[in-house]
């Protein structure tokens, strides 16, 4: 077992070995001194929002490999100064699980997912969790949730299961404090834009009155822009997509294809927020690329790549390229591990003032 990252020059340093049970990031140990370096590096930040375009800061990254759990950790985008943010659910087995990280505008709190999928606000510095105080029916969706960049307003999903059409999820949004939750409609993964005026978020569709899989391509299914106060369609940008994000300047979303089953490969693309200047950034046929997040100053996009090693296990590594598209760098690989496990990597990319 080993993770690898590449240091700035792009020179791969000898692995580290790591001993079970697995954890995503076993070099937290070895980064102790590090983490409290970065910790007290956000305890003494500026308070104010980060300006936009704002400087880059670290990854952080969220996943659910196999330990009956899930731990988000941080990073510099060069792959260096791993740092545990939420404790091992591999080595604790009475730790609370995390996994989907949104940083927040000013760069000092992340929105995460608990192991319900229910939202939480995690300070970078104390690393103290506050639970947004929601009503827990109808049930949490297991998608990524969004932060406004105000940090005043959060966006998520929930699951309405009827017999007839079975499970439907729904966008919902509320104010931090749990005040003016309401639905807003039918759909998935929102991401609620830099001027929180809009929510971009996917539509499965649905055949015989149920709701469709990922990429199936039935019928409703897409990628469509709402007012993220009434809930109202703006348009629809295309097809359904597996996983969104928005430039730093709103005026354009990275996204990725949707996965229809496990070993499908999916590519990342852009495109404006009126639906044109559709640009596909990568073309490969062995791995799924997902998950993609733009960087602060708006210059470049790290994502997920998923691959197949072998007919049982799954692995996840994490590249930055400019957001023009062109070569890849690759900053982070995860280890191997088993696909019925449901396995998972999802990343943010922090905002500082400039």
């Amino acid at each position: 077992m080993r993770i690898i990252a590449e240091d700035a020059t792009g020179a791969e340093p000898a692995p580290f070995r790591v001993a079970r049970p697995w954890s995503p990031f076993p070099n937290a140990i070895r980064c102790a001194a590090v983490i409290g370096a970065l910790l007290t590096a956000l305890a003494v930040a500026p308070a104010a929002q980060a300006a936009f375009p704002g400087a880059n800061g670290l990854l952080a990254a969220g996943g659910a490999f196999g330990c009956d759990g899930s731990m988000i950790a941080t990073m510099r985008p060069d792959g260096s100064d791993f740092a545990l943010l939420t404790p091992s659910v591999c080595e604790d087995e009475e730790a609370m699980s995390y996994e989907s990280p949104d940083w927040s505008g000013d760069g000092r709190r992340l929105l995460a997912n608990d192991r319900v999928g229910a939202p939480v606000l995690i300070d970078a510095a104390t690393r103290e969790v506050t639970r947004i105080p929601l009503p827990a029916e109808p049930f949490f969706g297991a998608e990524k949730s969004s932060l406004s960049r105000d940090g005043l307003r959060v966006a998520y999903t929930r699951q309405v299961v009827t017999p007839r059409r079975g499970s439907r999820s729904e966008v919902w949004i509320s104010d931090v404090d749990g005040t003016n939750s309401r639905r807003l409609r039918a759909g998935t993964m929102p991401r609620i834009s830099p001027d929180g005026r809009t929510i971009a978020y996917v539509t499965r569709g649905t055949s015989r009155g149920r709701t469709c899989a990922p990429g199936a391509g039935c019928s409703g299914a897409g990628t469509w822009l709402m007012s993220a106060r009434t809930g109202k369609r703006i348009r629809r940008l295309g097809p359904a997509a597996g996983s969104l994000d928005w430039a730093p300047d709103g005026r354009r979303l990275v996204y990725s294809g949707a996965r229809c089953c496990i070993d499908s490969n999916t590519d990342l693309h852009t495109v404006r927020v009126d639906g044109r200047g559709r640009r596909k950034l990568t073309a490969t046929r062995r791995r799924a690329e997902s998950g993609a997040v733009w960087s602060p100053d708006g210059r470049q996009i790290a994502y997920v790549a998923r691959t197949h090693p072998d007919e049982e296990d799954v692995q996840f590594t994490v590249y930055r390229m400019r957001a023009s598209g062109g070569p890849s760098k690759r900053v982070y690989r995860s280890d191997r591990a088993r696909i019925e496990e449901g396995t998972s990597l999802e990343i943010s990319w922090q905002p500082l003032p400039r």
